[in-house]
């Protein structure tokens, strides 16, 4: 599994957190670990599921996608850009 943080336009409310986790957590690959307004943090299996899955998923709840950055695993806390 991959760390993966997504930062998500559009987002204002707790019924778009929601509406973000519910089409988040669809997609095959895909585990759900937060979602606040702007970002999701994700866990992926890259076998399964990958970038255009992901935006599909936030635009298939009515947001966009900025950007998608990998989590840097020897450095907590310090995400790697992967795609603006």
């Amino acid at each position: 599994m991959k760390s993966i943080t997504v930062n998500i336009h559009g987002m204002t409310c707790n019924h778009c957190i929601m509406s973000i986790r519910k089409e988040l957590a669809k997609v095959p690959g895909v585990l759900v670990d937060e979602v606040t307004i702007g970002h999701a943090a994700l866990r992926i299996n890259p076998a399964i599921a990958g970038e255009e899955e992901i935006r599909r998923a936030v635009e298939a709840a009515g947001y966009s996608v900025l950007e998608i950055n990998e989590e840097n695993q020897d450095s907590p806390g310090h995400g790697k850009e992967i795609r603006k």
